[in-house]
């Protein structure tokens, strides 16, 4: 919902910039959950009784004989297609949700952080918050997970997942505090204008209806 609609329709705004402990704090306990999750979890598939031994007769996945072809440069190649198709997702996403796609979403710099994220200048649902950052987390996440196993923990392959871990936890930080947010404030709509670092909140105006207050539909 572009923001100014909700401006002209009676909505209360109000701006939150949580504790950035807090922040740091949970970006660095979900990357640590993140990165030891993938490491447990690709070594205990791997030790399963004859698991190991079936990947070791299946044939070399083409993606990884090309990667190591051109050595070091081919995984940081690799590091830097998708960490471009991470974001391009974020960008499509957020596009899909928004009811202005011309002028409100684009890709920039969180100057305080120098990390880049998707800005919109519009307020969304809750749903359409979770949505928009935990889909492309699970569709980069998964298939990645599913190489490390099948290259039977390629150490340059875990190891660009442990870096876009880092950027997966900074977007799931989001979603977790805007999940919190909506449950204390009981918000109608949020708008994200600095990442998880601030914050638009929108409450649906109040109006007298025979003498009882009632939220406006």
């Amino acid at each position: 919902m572009v923001k100014y609609s909700l401006h002209e329709m009676g909505f209360s705004a109000e701006e939150k910039f949580p504790r950035q402990s807090g922040i740091t704090a949970l970006w660095v306990i979900l990357t640590l959950i993140l990165t030891a999750g993938t490491i447990l979890g690709v070594n205990g598939i791997l030790r399963k009784d004859g698991f190991e031994l079936e990947l070791s007769k299946a044939p070399k996945l083409l993606i990884i004989s090309i990667i190591e072809d051109f050595g070091i440069q081919g995984y940081f190649i690799f590091f830097i297609l998708l960490f471009f198709i991470y974001f391009t997702l974020k960008l499509i996403m957020t596009l899909i949700l928004c009811s202005d796609k011309n002028h409100s979403t684009c890709l920039k710099i969180l100057e305080s952080k120098a990390l880049p994220v998707c800005a919109c200048r519009e307020a969304f649902k809750v749903w359409q918050i979770v949505i928009m950052y935990c889909i492309p987390v699970a569709v980069i996440y998964a298939p990645i997970f599913s190489l490390c196993i099948w290259s039977e923990a390629n150490p340059g392959v875990m190891i660009i997942l442990l870096f876009l871990a880092f950027f997966m936890a900074f977007d799931l930080t989001l979603v977790i505090f805007v999940l919190y947010i909506k449950a204390k404030y009981k918000i109608d709509y949020i708008s994200v204008d600095y990442h998880v670092y601030g914050f638009t909140l929108y409450h649906r105006p109040y109006i007298r209806i025979n003498k009882k207050s009632g939220k406006l539909k």
